[in-house]
């Protein structure tokens, strides 16, 4: 599993919980930057499905560099203008790009027939997510507290060249192109279908919508929330990446947790501290209780990713795991 997966989730973890701040310090209502927020997933609700499938059909590196170069884009996109439809623009590039990047990945390791090979590919892509979402928010904050939002855009910009030249050494190309390049007679909404009808992949489905959620929130008006209630960016950024230390610690035991622990009891555990970290953070404005919240979140996140991955990957066939990832 490529490095180069890390850059990937560094950028968008200095990004996307600075962009609610950046709506902020423009001016903008809260509903509108409800909207900005939103426009990062729009593209996904229509594409992931069809990208899912055109992976299936082509090698799915060429998918993660397409995603490398509208990161790219839509960061060059934030430095060239300030105006709510320049930076949707951008939510809707960069939502696209994550979307490739993940998809791809994802359908690379989900076409694994060897089970552990497949387990470590999911783990490492989950461990760099962990590492870029627990560095990127402090980092995020710290540049611009220090030298400003054009500085954290251009890094952001400068983070997604090398993307563009990814190779993956645990793709067998060849095999890959020989597979992805036949057609299927199946069409598409029969194949959707087939999958649905099993009630694992219906249930991983709705607890990655949870998490998801949950995780947006952390991301989106967490900031604006302990803004509100006084803490600068910098702290801001120590508290949201603290999300990312406990999510980063819970994935070096998270094959133990699989090897012991049953799929469901693991669902209901992590929905558990999904809904206590909610109840918790609300409650006053102290730093104590703020960050056993975005512990509890953390935890909850680092189980839920690798784990709905796991399991769809395991109730789909081989030759449609780019539609199951999408």
């Amino acid at each position: 599993m490529n490095f180069l997966y890390f850059f990937h989730f560094l950028r968008f973890s200095m990004l996307f919980p600075i962009i609610p701040l950046y709506c902020k310090y423009l001016g903008f209502a809260p509903y509108v930057i409800g909207i900005v927020v939103s426009g990062f997933s729009l593209l996904s609700i229509p594409l992931a499905i069809p990208l899912g499938r055109l992976m299936d059909r082509f090698s799915p590196i060429k998918g993660v560099k397409i995603g490398f170069f509208f990161n790219l884009l839509s960061s060059f996109i934030l430095i060239i203008g300030k105006s709510l439809y320049v930076i949707l623009i951008s939510q809707l590039i960069s939502g696209l790009g994550f979307l490739f990047i993940v998809v791809g990945a994802q359908a690379i390791i989900s076409s694994f027939k060897n089970f552990s090979k497949k387990a470590e590919g999911f783990g490492k892509l989950a461990l760099y997510g962990a590492m870029g979402q627990g560095i990127g928010p402090f980092l995020g904050g710290l540049i611009i507290e220090k030298k400003g939002f054009f500085t954290l855009f251009l890094i952001s910009l400068i983070l997604s060249v090398p993307g563009l030249f990814i190779r993956d050494k645990s793709l067998d190309e060849k095999r890959m192109k020989n597979k992805y390049n036949k057609n299927s007679p199946i069409p598409l909404v029969k194949e959707i279908f087939h999958i649905l009808r099993k009630k694992n992949i219906i249930l991983a489905l709705i607890f990655t919508s949870i998490s998801v959620f949950t995780t947006t929130l952390r991301s989106s008006f967490l900031p604006i929330f302990l803004q509100q209630d006084g803490y600068l960016p910098n702290t801001i950024g120590i508290l949201i990446s603290i999300f990312s230390v406990f999510m980063f610690i819970v994935r070096f035991f998270i094959g133990r947790l699989f090897k012991k622990i049953s799929t469901n009891k693991l669902l209901y555990i992590t929905m558990f501290f999904f809904s206590l970290g909610f109840f918790i953070i609300p409650i006053q404005n102290n730093l104590l209780t703020i960050g056993l919240g975005i512990c509890l979140w953390g935890i909850g996140f680092g189980i839920s990713q690798p784990l709905s991955m796991l399991i769809i990957s395991e109730n789909i066939e081989k030759d449609n795991s780019g539609l199951g990832m999408g």
